[in-house]
């Protein structure tokens, strides 16, 4: 991962997404580059068990991410920023996102540990790249406006962006809609309790996402009339499971209108 951001500072402008991420039914080709990047279990490699077999590895969902936010359609590369460094094994890159004009960063260091000092002017993500189990999930942390200093160790990629409360479904802040959302606690340990306001009848959807836009939990899908709501979240998916600590998007939506709510689980 670290190899292909490197490579787009330096002329790449495309992971090819569709070619190297989607396509599963390359078992009968040993040369393909599935094999040579490890994204999709072979069912020998490492040692893996025959149950890995055509399942995403963890790196696939790193690529995906990373595709996602740094491919030439999707943003400008826009030089290295102040944490760059090199010759000590620090790595730091900026990025311009073609759809909203907000900045971005792509940091790591080679070296055993580095502190990032920076200072933002509004809430920002910091999501490490490097997931936490085999289902794709990431450890993210909501940095309020101020200054900070984060250490990064070897072997971990983060990405800094601004915070982004929309990013599931074409919506608009809140204070534009008839209805309000929000959570208390949060962040929150075990459960929460989603509170929101209709203020007109409609068919309602109430659901959890986690940062990849995959469903996590359905709390509420039918009509409702206007009044205010509480439902709680207990940190688990449909199956019952309790899902990692993280980044969670409270996504609900009123007729064809959609607001979302960042929502932090600590465990």
């Amino acid at each position: 991962m670290k190899r292909y951001v490197w490579n787009f500072a330096n002329g790449l402008d495309k992971l090819f997404w569709n070619n190297l991420m989607e396509w599963h039914g390359f078992a009968g080709n040993p040369g393909s580059i599935f094999n040579g990047m490890g994204l999709v279990g072979d069912g020998s490699y490492c040692g893996e068990p025959p149950g890995g077999f055509n399942r995403p590895r963890r790196s696939y969902f790193s690529y995906r991410v990373l595709a996602k936010h740094i491919d030439s359609h999707k943003a400008e590369y826009t030089g290295v920023n102040p944490f760059h460094d090199e010759r000590r094994g620090n790595f730091g890159y900026t990025y311009r996102d073609r759809a909203t004009g907000e900045t971005f960063h792509i940091i790591w260091t080679d070296s055993t540990s580095a502190v990032y000092s920076f200072t933002i002017d509004a809430e920002y993500e910091w999501i490490n790249l490097v997931p936490i189990n085999d289902a794709g999930d990431f450890n993210a942390r909501i940095l309020p406006a101020g200054n900070h200093a984060l250490t990064m160790r070897s072997g971990e990629v983060f990405l800094l962006k601004k915070r982004n409360v929309t990013s599931i479904g074409a919506s608009t802040p809140s204070s534009a809609r008839n209805v309000i959302l929000r959570n208390f606690p949060n962040p929150f340990l075990s459960s929460t309790i989603i509170t929101y306001r209709l203020l007109r009848p409609g068919r309602v959807k109430l659901a959890v996402y986690d940062l990849l836009g995959r469903s996590i939990r359905t709390l509420v899908r039918g009509n409702q009339s206007p009044r205010m709501y509480h439902v709680s979240w207990d940190g688990r998916n449909e199956a019952g499971e309790p899902v990692p600590a993280g980044l969670y998007l409270c996504y609900l939506r009123t007729g064809n209108k959609v607001v979302t709510h960042s929502m932090i689980l600590q465990k």
